[in-house]
């Protein structure tokens, strides 16, 4: 069974850029009441290229094994889809391609993380010239020990003697840990492209 990844997906850019994202949040929590939340891994294809029938898992689209929204979400929300293995990069990039139709200068923004975890990245892209620039941070934490907050001495002072993890951190570390990943990307980003904003960050 593949491992779940979590992906945060939002959309940066003028008042025709929140409408679209406000509308790709609609069509998904639609589509979900009406075939099930987590059995529906044709939802991404057919919401998001329009695709009917077998081609709708998009087996060619992506590098991950499959993708269906966690759902139902709220307008404001950023899309959230859980995909199998690996994050979905080249969704993101299919989501600016089309994006950038309204709003030459948007940005697509997408952190995700491994259930494990054996990772949390973060991802920004955007066009340059009709070529997708991105800026990404990922960090392994495969040989990390996530535990509750009130387990983190315990289990520190238990690796002390066996070195069985790299690092023993708690899950707000590990969400400080994505945070940084998103901010080295961003200041990539803006070192590269001055005009580029995020007002979340």
């Amino acid at each position: 069974m593949a491992n779940f990844v979590t992906n945060r997906i939002r959309l940066i850019g003028n008042e025709s850029i929140k409408q679209l994202a406000v509308e790709i949040n609609k069509r998904f929590t639609e589509d979900c009441k009406k075939n099930g939340y987590q059995t529906d891994t044709s939802s991404v294809g057919r919401i998001l290229y329009g695709y009917e029938g077998d081609k709708a898992y998009l087996s060619d689209e992506m590098d991950a094994k499959w993708a269906h929204l966690d759902g139902p979400m709220d307008d404001w929300e950023p899309l959230r889809l859980i995909s199998g293995w690996r994050a979905l990069t080249q969704i993101q990039d299919h989501i600016l391609w089309y994006a950038a139709k309204l709003d030459p200068k948007v940005i697509v923004y997408m952190e995700y993380e491994d259930e494990m975890p054996n990772f949390v990245g973060a991802r920004y892209v955007l066009l340059d010239d009709s070529e997708i620039q991105s800026f990404e941070s990922e960090i392994e934490t495969r040989n990390y020990a996530v535990v509750s907050e009130d387990e983190v001495d315990e289990y520190i002072e238990k690796n002390n003697e066996t070195n069985e993890y790299e690092e023993v951190i708690s899950w707000q570390d590990l969400s400080d840990l994505l945070y940084k990943q998103q901010l080295i990307a961003y200041k990539e980003m803006c070192n590269e492209y001055k005009w580029a904003k995020d007002d979340e960050i």
